[in-house]
């Protein structure tokens, strides 16, 4: 009897094993429902975008947990194209 092996080779003949196959799968899967859980629940920002907005609007030279860069970034970008 002849055994053929059936393997998922990429473009670049790189061999993909069930393991990785698997790993791709549930990474998809944890990603997917939680992109579906934000939308079914109505979650528009996380707890850090918010408060590093916070921040940006209450400049200082440094925070509790990071340095003054993203509070920065995120007041000269609202300073550029306007708030919303």
């Amino acid at each position: 009897m002849l055994l053929v092996k059936k393997n998922l080779t990429l473009l670049d003949g790189t061999l993909m094993t069930k393991n990785n196959v698997l790993i791709i799968l549930i990474i998809s899967l944890v990603v997917i429902f939680r992109v579906f859980f934000d939308v079914i629940n109505e979650i528009e920002t996380h707890y850090e975008e918010a408060q590093y907005w916070v921040w940006s609007q209450n400049s200082s030279l440094s925070y509790l947990t990071k340095g003054p860069f993203i509070a920065k970034a995120i007041a000269i970008s609202e300073w550029v194209f306007g708030h919303g």
